[in-house]
């Protein structure tokens, strides 16, 4: 989820190009397009978002080296609603 709140819109004919030489992404991404032109969904003009590609580090719990998807990771809390920072 962070991932695509982070993306951006690309029109639907771009995104191919943006997978670099991730093989897999972009075969997935044809199947979709393919499976939506078969079922009567018009592309032409439409944007999708395409996320970026964030690295977790899972002993640290955190992006690494990426600040903005760091700060996506928890929220303001209302209380008494709070989640603590240590737990006992």
């Amino acid at each position: 989820m962070i991932s695509t709140r982070l993306g951006t819109e690309v029109p639907f004919n771009k995104p191919a190009k943006a997978f670099g030489d991730n093989k897999e992404a972009a075969e997935t991404f044809a199947r979709m397009e393919e499976h939506l032109k078969d079922n009567g969904v018009a592309l032409d003009g439409l944007d999708c978002r395409l996320g970026r590609k964030p690295t977790f580090d899972a002993a640290t719990e955190s992006f690494e080296g990426d600040a903005e998807a760091n700060s996506l990771l928890t929220r303001p809390y209302r209380a008494p609603f709070v989640v603590p920072g240590r737990m006992a």
